[in-house]
């Protein structure tokens, strides 16, 4: 039979050298999980952007379509000429 004969010191260089993999995998672990999390912000600011820009483009055609109840001069006021694309409800 063959033994292998384990020092203190092969022991200790084993040890380090699973410290180093394990700090190695972890900063590689941890890299693609910042590179993930960049892409999901980016998406998400991007995509809520979209949304803000087409709810502010509705309010302001809606608020030119539909002005108050209580500006509008109902002796002079006729109905639009063409059908809108939207009601406000």
């Amino acid at each position: 039979m063959l033994y292998r004969l384990v020092t203190k010191d092969t022991v200790e260089e084993r040890i380090l050298a699973l410290q180093q993999r394990k700090r190695a995998r972890l900063a590689a672990s941890q890299e693609v999980y910042d590179e993930k999390w960049k892409e999901l912000k980016t998406r998400w600011q991007t995509g809520v952007a979209e949304f803000v820009s087409a709810v502010d483009t509705m309010n302001v055609f809606c608020t030119e379509q539909f002005p108050p109840w209580e500006t509008i001069d109902w002796a002079t006021w006729k109905p639009p000429s063409e059908p809108v694309p939207v009601i406000r409800f």
